[in-house]
């Protein structure tokens, strides 16, 4: 281990020396830019967000509107000190995501489309995957998926949270996927997990996990994740492959190794123009088309350092369908214990159906106006009822772990349904019965779990039963009036003290 001159931390002696044999010159500002405070920035969420709230939410939160970040449209940088983005209802309630400015260019590059059929590879803990579903704005599909069950977990949680409604979870291999969807997908992200120096800033612990060995593993499992997602890909899609590692061996290495072994793969930089850092030519030297990607440093932009390839699979993409529809009766996935059941024609009534059943439901008790859900795209898992994205998806992923189907609707309780807390956070306040809006102080205690008094209560708030409660027009969770209560269901394991 070498000590830096100021003592303000260590790193790894081998990485050190290979950080100054690529960058030369430029070595003592990269050293210095170690050691500096790094950088913390949000994104806004155009599924919960109008643009013109979003001076009026960062502004509540202590944030800059004017501090944007260059490569992305909806980033905002944020100072630690005086901002209280991760304690505030607005991240409760899906407003924003708090993600690393660097990370944000990748979406960038990707360019997803609405409509188009998108897969995250590697997406926990669901920074990309929630970027690309703002930008998909709820039509497509997107499959986003993670390996370890346990972060596969809270991917799922960070969907939900962010209102998103198109989004398939798996916990699954990338070759296991790519068995099931060649040819499928038009754009597919692969952040790769990878050595991570461009964590030493942020968790201490990154370097002292730092190895050359490492380096040389995590490039062997690029690779391979890279080839799984090259099988998925349409003719004229598009893979961009990053990494939050400064290391030419699993940056530009890879990428000019995944050149050679698929010529009817090339690179471009379209959507890269945004991004300040451009990348040296020496750095590319040797690299079969590695001049054209992409990095950020952080003693050069305002970000901890990411790596960005943009990749296009020769051909011409063809539009994606308009709608992809399936039967009712197709009713099969793995979603680990909770196995689907059939109808059993005893539960509201023999003579009608589930999605039926649903619609009626949502009509009746929630939305004052009919809501764009597809009736074949309702189905039951256990005691859960959700809104599949899309046929063609779904089935595909028999045999394969799906922690998340779509969007969960609804809970079967005895004779009855319930809405879900996915449906709130996703919900629109234009068409519902009952609204009631909250202040930021209220909003905190109802994230607590306290029920409300009519004091609380808005003038438009005339009906009974279920209520979206929002926090300043953002959609928060459920409550339910009983008598003159609103009895408060935001779910018992999300609830937490924000004010200390």
């Amino acid at each position: 281990m070498i000590v830096s001159e100021d003592n303000s931390g260590s790193y790894p002696l081998e990485f050190l020396e290979g950080m100054q044999a690529l960058l030369g010159d430029e070595y003592p500002a990269f050293a210095e830019s170690l050691h500096r405070d790094r950088s913390y920035g949000l994104r806004i969420n155009p599924l919960k967000i109008d643009s013109a709230d979003i001076g009026r939410i960062l502004a509540d939160i202590g944030a800059d509107p004017e501090d944007s970040v260059p490569w992305c449209n909806e980033g905002y940088y944020y100072n630690k000190d005086s901002c209280h983005a991760g304690r505030s209802p607005y991240h409760e309630a899906g407003a924003y995501y708090i993600q690393e400015p660097s990370a944000m260019s990748v979406i960038q590059a990707l360019d997803p489309q609405p409509g188009e059929r998108i897969c995250d590879l590697c997406a926990a803990p669901g920074g990309k995957t929630t970027h690309i579903a703002g930008r998909m704005m709820g039509k497509g599909i997107l499959v986003a998926n993670e390996i370890v069950p346990d972060r596969a977990r809270i991917l799922a949680r960070n969907v939900e949270r962010m209102g998103v409604t198109n989004c398939v979870v798996t916990n699954a291999a990338p070759d296991e996927l790519s068995i099931r969807f060649p040819g499928y997908f038009h754009r597919v992200c692969v952040d790769a997990p990878c050595s991570g120096e461009g964590m030493f800033r942020k968790d201490e612990d990154a370097a002292g996990e730092w190895s050359t060995d490492v380096v040389d593993m995590c490039a062997s499992r690029q690779k391979d994740i890279l080839n799984a997602a090259a099988a998925m890909v349409v003719p004229g899609g598009v893979i961009v492959y990053s990494t939050c590692t400064f290391e030419p061996v699993e940056n530009e290495r890879v990428i000019s190794d995944f050149l050679s072994e698929h010529p009817d793969w090339h690179i471009d930089d379209t959507g890269l123009d945004m991004i300040p850092s451009r990348g040296r030519e020496e750095w590319a030297d040797g690299f079969t088309g590695a001049a054209l990607t992409t990095r950020i440093w952080p003693h050069i932009s305002r970000g901890e350092g990411h790596y960005i390839a943009r990749l296009v699979k020769d051909g011409e993409m063809i539009p994606p369908e308009e709608d992809e529809t399936v039967s009712a009766a197709e009713n099969r996935v793995n979603t680990g214990n909770n196995k689907p059941k059939r109808r059993n024609g005893d539960f509201k009534g023999s003579n009608v159906s589930l999605c039926e059943e649903v619609s009626r439901f949502l009509h009746t008790e929630l939305f004052s106006k009919e809501q764009n859900i597809p009736l074949d795209r309702i189905r039951e898992f256990g005691e859960h009822i959700y809104m599949i994205p899309g046929a063609s998806v779904m089935n595909r992923l028999n045999g394969v772990k799906v922690i998340r189907p779509g969007l969960e609707l609804a809970e079967k309780k005895k004779d009855r349904f319930e809405p879900v807390h996915a449906l709130a956070v996703s919900s629109k306040t234009g068409n519902l019965y009952n609204i009631c809006n909250l202040t930021i102080d209220e909003s905190l205690r109802f994230i607590l779990g306290e029920t409300f008094t009519p004091n609380a209560f808005p003038d438009h708030i005339t009906g009974k039963g279920w209520t979206l409660v929002t926090v300043n027009g953002v959609s928060l969770g459920w409550g339910k009036m009983t008598g003159n209560v609103l009895k408060n269901h935001y779910p018992k394991g999300l609830r937490r003290d924000l004010r200390r």
